[in-house]
């Protein structure tokens, strides 16, 4: 399945709109390599063994096995403070006092590398942050809860839609929309922050811009 890479074919005839609401979950979709243009997250294909593998994910790795599990991660995510709350407090310090401290600071220990982060966006994210991280995440467990059947598909564009309208009012681009995310995911691998550990995410990001199967480049912001 990790060889596979879908066209944009949107075989059920989903709305404009719909399209877009999926298309908030395309980063971490996109990274699984899975479909862009249907609500289940691989179209047709939905075997014992890709619900046994999508079940084990959302359990594994997102404690979800209920639905007011799911409902639960979808509120919380949002409300994570990372690398925004970061950025907040040092933004203000200059490119000379950040690399000073990066090396003088040892308490910091490994996530000294967030002075780095900060360092390079303090004056490129508005106020939205790495909230992208959060709500794309949100948006492509929607799908895998539908998918799992833990969810039914009326619930599933319910959510999206309460999601999406949170990206609506935090965004104003998919580009925007996708560099907050990258943040995240560097945030969160900030113990490893070097160019081999984000590479896969930025990989991701440069499809969604310029590749004729992104859903970004079929359905306007």
């Amino acid at each position: 399945m990790k060889n596979l890479q879908y066209k944009y074919q949107n075989p059920d005839n989903l709305t404009q709109h719909q399209l877009w609401l999926i298309a908030t979950s395309a980063l971490l979709s996109q990274l699984n390599l899975h479909r862009h243009d249907t609500l289940l997250a691989l179209g047709n294909i939905k075997t014992p063994e890709v619900i046994h593998e999508m079940r084990s994910c959302l359990q594994r790795d997102w404690s979800i096995k209920t639905k007011k599990n799911l409902l639960d991660t979808l509120k919380n995510l949002p409300s994570s403070e990372t690398f925004t709350a970061i950025l907040n407090n040092w933004e203000s310090v200059s490119s000379l006092e950040l690399n000073a401290l990066d090396k003088v600071h040892t308490s910091f220990g490994d996530a000294k590398s967030i002075f780095k982060m900060v360092d390079f966006y303090q004056f490129g994210l508005g106020g939205s942050g790495d909230l992208a991280w959060h709500l794309g995440r949100n948006a492509w467990l929607i799908r895998q809860a539908v998918l799992i059947g833990l969810i039914n598909e009326d619930t599933a564009w319910e959510l999206l839609e309460v999601n999406g309208n949170l990206i609506r009012r935090a965004f104003n681009s998919w580009e925007e929309f996708g560099i907050s995310y990258t943040i995240g995911a560097q945030y969160w691998r900030k113990h490893n922050f070097t160019e081999v550990s984000i590479k896969n995410f930025k990989d991701v990001l440069s499809f969604l811009l310029i590749n004729k199967d992104s859903p970004w480049n079929h359905v306007a912001w």
